[in-house]
């Protein structure tokens, strides 16, 4: 059965066949392409336009680094809702339509933080004001930090490809989302293995025969995390459940971890995780091995009294 999955786990859960659909490409999105908000992106490029065209002499705090900032909330405000749906919507056409929204605002954000104009003027107005304080001072070093963090150092042709890159890291995102959202696999369970769940939640459950087919979404699998008493058929759903998405996502999982590394590589970490960690609380790679390490034994100890 080449178009379909038939799988039992390592506990042995059964895992009823599901037709694999083959997703559709989501879109590479270009500057020139962004139709679904093409008139909020023209109203925040030409706000930012109009940030940079402002004369030196004229500049303050609230027309330059402010006014930076309030570009960006309201053009995410005008289009959250759009991108919202993508995760709520019962209809897979507002999904899609949200999730390239999704794709579209994230390009205009990585855009917007490699606008080499923006950042001289930005860093100019910096340099001429070294006295800021405060708040003022705290998104100053915020905003020159991101800029950095974008690539706007980077010549044309990196930034070029660092925004390939990114353009490709959301897309791949969206997809391994989509991918867990769409997956229709449910998990066969005999009465005697739902011994405990109460009747409502099973009257909301199918049937297949004498069994009780259960998808894998958190509405229908939290019943039986709260209140099965088998613990059998707790650990079936849990790895079931973890594995949503199938191989498609672990194919995502490659490209992601590649790109990643690519983008680290261009923007001059030692890894992506160098990249994340910078503006963490953890602050490197080490603090968060180091903090496991201390972890991993305190955890393992109290599992072992509670079970």
């Amino acid at each position: 059965l080449p178009a379909c999955i038939f799988n039992v786990d390592v506990t042995g859960a059964a895992i009823e066949p599901h037709v694999q659909h083959e997703p559709e490409p989501l879109p590479t999105v270009r500057p020139e392409s962004r139709g679904l908000i093409a008139g909020e992106v023209a109203r925040a490029n030409g706000t930012i336009q109009a940030i940079v065209d402002l004369p030196d002499d004229q500049r303050t705090i609230a027309n330059t680094l402010t006014a930076v900032d309030d570009v960006q909330w309201d053009f995410i405000q005008s289009v959250r809702m759009g991108g919202f749906l993508a995760s709520v919507s019962t209809d897979a056409a507002v999904r899609e339509r949200g999730r390239r929204i999704q794709v579209e605002t994230s390009a205009w954000f990585d855009e917007l933080y490699q606008n080499v104009d923006l950042y001289r003027t930005v860093l100019a107005f910096c340099e001429g004001h070294p006295d800021l304080q405060g708040e003022d001072a705290r998104y100053r070093d915020v905003l020159l930090r991101d800029f950095k963090r974008k690539g706007v150092d980077l010549n044309a042709a990196q930034r070029a490809e660092l925004l390939e890159i990114e353009n490709q890291l959301q897309e791949l995102g969206i997809e391994f989302r989509s991918n867990i959202d769409e997956d229709e696999t449910s998990v066969l369970l005999t009465a005697e293995e739902c011994r405990g769940v109460s009747e409502d939640a099973l009257a909301r459950v199918s049937r297949k025969g004498p069994l009780y087919s259960v998808p894998l979404v958190g509405s229908a699998v939290s019943d039986f995390f709260s209140s099965c008493e088998v613990e059998e058929t707790r650990c079936k759903l849990s790895i079931a459940y973890a594995k949503r998405g199938g191989t498609r996502n672990v194919a995502v999982l490659e490209d992601l971890l590649r790109l990643r590394s690519r983008k680290a590589q261009l923007l001059g970490y030692p890894t992506i995780a160098h990249y994340q960690t910078e503006i963490r609380m953890a602050g490197s790679p080490q603090r968060v091995a180091e903090f496991y390490t201390d972890l991993r034994p305190k955890l393992r100890r109290k599992a072992e009294q509670d079970l």
